[in-house]
């Protein structure tokens, strides 16, 4: 009967950590400005370690700001033996003032998802050229340009 009872406590257990691990998480960075300069849409990088199994894609994460999503780009720059990501490149752009410092928080999780991109170009690479907005340039760079619309 006690091992039954043992048992049940150990699948519990197993259970809630399974339930833990998708419930969406968020990791601090910190960003400090520390030359007395402003920036505008000053390039971020930051690689985020993570533990095995508590990330699976980086289609799971967002960057958000005082409540507000950032533009990201994440890449997986390692995974763990299971698949999961190991280490995460993170690289957004920061208008920050003089000397200010930010907080920043990575969600991450199977229920984060991150919101639609933003407008600008969209680049596709099908075929031998390569458009990006209403630009099709040439792989080979001979002509560079092929049209322009």
């Amino acid at each position: 009967m006690s091992t039954r009872l043992c048992l049940g406590a150990v699948l519990s257990a197993v259970a809630s950590l399974a339930l833990a691990a998708q419930a969406p998480n968020s990791v601090a960075l910190s960003l400090k400005e520390t030359t007395g300069i402003r920036r505008y849409s000053y390039p971020v990088g930051v690689r985020v370690p993570f533990p095995q199994g508590a990330l699976a894609s980086p289609a799971d994460t967002r960057l958000v700001l005082n409540g507000t999503e950032v533009s990201a780009q994440y890449t997986d720059e390692g995974k763990w033996p299971d698949g999961s990501v190991q280490w995460l490149a993170v690289n957004f752009n920061a208008t920050i003032g003089p000397d200010e410092s930010q907080t920043y928080e990575l969600e991450y999780g199977l229920d984060v998802k991150p919101g639609p991109p933003p407008r600008g170009l969209t680049v596709t690479e099908d075929g031998d050229p390569i458009q990006v907005g209403n630009v099709r340039f040439s792989k080979s760079g001979a002509p560079l340009v092929l049209s322009v619309t």
